[in-house]
């Protein structure tokens, strides 16, 4: 197969060897389950079950109801405080991946891809529809609310046993979904815009060209710069990316803390999580039978989550973002050399 490309201003036909594509497919089938691993998996199944897990569950669990009196279960309705340490099954990386494979082998780690990947979708497609007029800044939002019940099937599918229900047999009342959850979504949506404008607004105020992917990859101030390795714009490039990691953690986490547990407090009875999970929220979450909301608010949410969680699902964040650093490292490790073989072996012709 032949491309034109242009080398020193002129139209080349470049012609790839006949082992060109057999590599580039070799290279594709190691860094694409890598890569879906490590950005669907790690970045956004794994920090869910961190958010949830009650740190002090019963030292039994709950037996069920039949009429008879178990003076066990009794007994067993007694708290064991372990103030979030040698309990706490999402500690590591390994154990949650332990718990999610106890749950369904190495599939579990795929689990709700099919709803996300039909909310994406959707998403595009309801964006697209407000993109328009004076709500075009708020597009991204009013696709969240209008979804509200995707994004909540999607914890619940994570978080419970495995169902054999389809994904959308899951989706739970529209109106009860969004009254327990726009709130929260307008306020992660808020913190997304900070984490965006902020560094933005702060690098245009000092005349610094941020080194954006897309000022990377054109001749701008950045790529300038970072090439002739201007040492007063790495150290503002340094600043403008501490700045944008600081923001990530005090402003993103914290929003996407509350979102997720609210959308778990929305866990139907009859589904049981695989992991640990207060829905009481310490007392704090009444059923709506008894007269209650039957879901956590965000006050409810945001006070019942303790300092050791925070500390747990901070920590979780940092060897996230550390995987995905030597991820990124190992596929140009493997497309570099990829590249320059294939630009080697291949043939030129004007």
């Amino acid at each position: 197969m032949a491309w034109t490309v242009y080398e020193g201003g002129e139209q080349v036909d470049f012609t790839m060897p006949a082992w060109g594509w057999p590599l580039i497919l070799v290279n594709v089938l190691i860094l694409l389950p890598i890569s879906f691993l490590v950005n669907y998996t790690l970045f956004h199944i794994y920090p869910v079950f961190t958010i949830i897990e009650d740190e002090n569950p019963p030292a039994y669990e709950p037996l069920p109801i039949n009429g008879g009196h178990d003076e066990e279960a009794t007994v067993g309705s007694t708290a064991k405080p372990t103030d979030g340490a040698a309990r706490t099954v999402t500690s590591s990386l390994r154990s949650i991946n332990r718990l999610l494979t106890s749950h369904g082998g190495w599939r579990a780690n795929t689990r709700g891809f099919m709803i996300a990947f039909t909310q994406n979708v959707l998403t595009g497609i309801v964006a697209s529809i407000f993109s328009w007029g004076p709500v075009k800044p708020f597009a991204e939002l009013l696709a969240s609310l209008v979804l509200v019940q995707f994004a909540t099937a999607w914890v619940h599918i994570v978080i419970s046993h495995p169902s054999p229900r389809r994904f959308w047999r899951r989706l739970p009342p529209f109106k009860r979904a969004f009254d327990a959850t726009w709130k929260a979504i307008v306020i992660y949506w808020a913190a997304t815009q900070v984490h965006k404008w902020v560094p933005y607004l702060l690098a245009v105020l000092i005349g610094f060209d941020a080194p954006t992917l897309d000022n990377l990859k054109k001749s701008s101030g950045a790529s300038d710069a970072l090439r002739d390795g201007n040492i007063a714009y790495l150290i503002k490039a340094t600043v403008y990316t501490l700045l944008s990691t600081m923001l990530y953690v005090v402003v993103i986490i914290p929003a996407r803390v509350v979102v997720v547990r609210i959308q778990a407090s929305l866990l139907p009875e009859d589904e049981d999580p695989i992991i640990p999970f207060d829905r009481s929220f310490e007392g704090k979450v009444e059923p709506a039978v008894v007269g209650g909301l039957g879901y956590a608010t965000i006050s409810d949410a945001w006070s019942t989550f303790s300092k050791a969680a925070w500390r747990r699902v901070v920590i979780l964040y940092a060897k996230i973002v550390g995987i995905f650093a030597f991820v990124s490292l190992l596929s140009w490790v493997l497309i570099i050399p990829t590249a320059l073989a294939i630009i080697k072996a291949g043939s030129k012709s004007t």
